[in-house]
């Protein structure tokens, strides 16, 4: 059984799967057309002056006028103020939905890879979310699903086969595939939201520092 039920679906639980081991984030997330947007053509917006994350604002392609934008942290303290934080990021950055106000935003909890783990038990193993493979850094969890996906169907197909008695193989599939590039993406991550501004101003100085961290967040996950 592949398990991509999510990080806090019952069944995961009761299949006696432990809580990941990383950071649970909390986000908000608005998505829809927009009755005023930035002025500048194609742009898009990360503020990393939220605690712990960063806000984002960017348009939708293939979807003309259409905007994303939402708000993500690892304190989990802030949860009560992120509608507030929200509203303040879209008036400064000067984007107003035709229809959905921050109050309206879709919350959920995202959960932060936080190193090496079993994600198998017997013949069950877990993917995407429920593994706990979201980037530490942007919060991203879709490609590290669909890596994780390929990787499982992979590990179940040498079961079928008679390769293999269980999905051990999966575990060990998972580190080798993506532990490096969410281990870079934990320690940008700590690196950025510790001092955001004298991270920001050392990108903006410095090519080879981007080039670094460019590498970083854009390599594949096989």
């Amino acid at each position: 059984m592949l398990l991509a039920t999510g990080a806090e679906a019952p069944l995961r639980s009761a299949l006696g799967f432990t809580p990941p081991a990383g950071t649970m984030a909390v986000a908000l997330e608005l998505e829809g057309p927009a009755r005023r947007a930035p002025s500048a053509v194609g742009a898009f917006v990360f503020d990393y002056a939220v605690p712990g994350g960063y806000a984002w604002a960017f348009p939708k392609v293939g979807h003309e006028g259409w905007w994303n934008a939402g708000i993500v942290t690892g304190h989990t303290g802030l949860g009560p103020e992120l509608r507030s934080r929200l509203a303040r990021f879209l008036d400064e950055v000067g984007l107003g939905f035709a229809t959905l106000t921050p109050e309206r935003a879709t919350g959920r909890r995202i959960p932060f890879w936080g190193g090496r783990r079993t994600l198998h038990r017997g013949r069950v193993a877990l993917l995407g979310d429920a593994a706990g493979l979201a980037d530490p850094f942007f919060g991203e969890g879709i490609a590290e699903a669909l890596a994780s996906g390929r990787l499982g169907a992979r590990a179940a197909g040498e079961v079928v086969d008679g390769r293999r008695t269980d999905l051990a193989g999966y575990t060990a599939a998972v580190d080798a595939h993506m532990r490096t590039h969410l281990w870079r993406m934990r320690q940008a991550a700590r690196l950025v939201y510790t001092a955001p501004s004298t991270t920001l101003r050392i990108l903006s100085t410095s090519a080879a520092a981007r080039r670094l961290v460019t590498r970083a967040a854009t390599e594949r996950l096989r």
